[in-house]
């Protein structure tokens, strides 16, 4: 008998009926509750994330969420950072000289950091400045709050491009 012979024989033959009666289709409580709950789980820790990188001034008293202000942390430390504020600086140079000129911002911390006994941040980290220029270009905020609001956002899709979801 070849293959061929084997398989005329099986397009010939009628197909058996399954058994589809509700006791055999239906699915446990327990198994539903096996895939439920890490989906519940994985939404929990998704909602609080985004709860807790709200920023703190939506909870204060005149904020929309003034209500749950009790459950958010405030911050500890509500000053502009020495980071903070260069790479804000580098954030507002790049916008008045224009993304073609950010070799010269780059050369422009090179002489600056030969005059200093200490060193300061470089403007390396260039997706980070990049995303707070578009942010600023974009909704017109003030270049620090273009980098909290850019921070904010990457960190959340970060989050969520990390999920995975069991059984996908």
């Amino acid at each position: 008998m070849s293959l061929l012979d084997t398989d005329a024989r099986a397009v010939d033959q009628p197909i058996a009926a399954e058994n589809h009666s509700p006791e055999t289709t239906s699915v446990s409580a327990a198994d539903l509750t096996g895939r439920k709950l890490p989906l519940l789980a994985i939404c929990a820790v998704l909602a609080a994330g985004i709860f807790l990188r709200l920023p703190a001034d939506l909870f204060d008293t005149r904020g929309p969420l003034r209500s749950l202000g009790a459950l958010h942390p405030n911050p500890g430390f509500t000053q502009v950072g020495f980071d903070e504020s260069l790479y804000r600086g580098y954030v507002n140079s790049l916008s008045r000289v224009g993304l073609t000129e950010y070799p010269s911002i780059v050369e422009h911390y090179i002489e600056v950091q030969k005059t200093l006994t200490g060193s300061i941040l470089p403007p390396m980290r260039f997706l980070y400045i990049f995303s707070a220029y578009l942010w600023h270009q974009v909704f017109g905020t003030e270049a620090l709050l273009a980098l909290h609001q850019s921070r904010r956002f990457s960190g959340s899709s970060d989050f969520c491009s990390a999920l995975h979801l069991p059984g996908a």
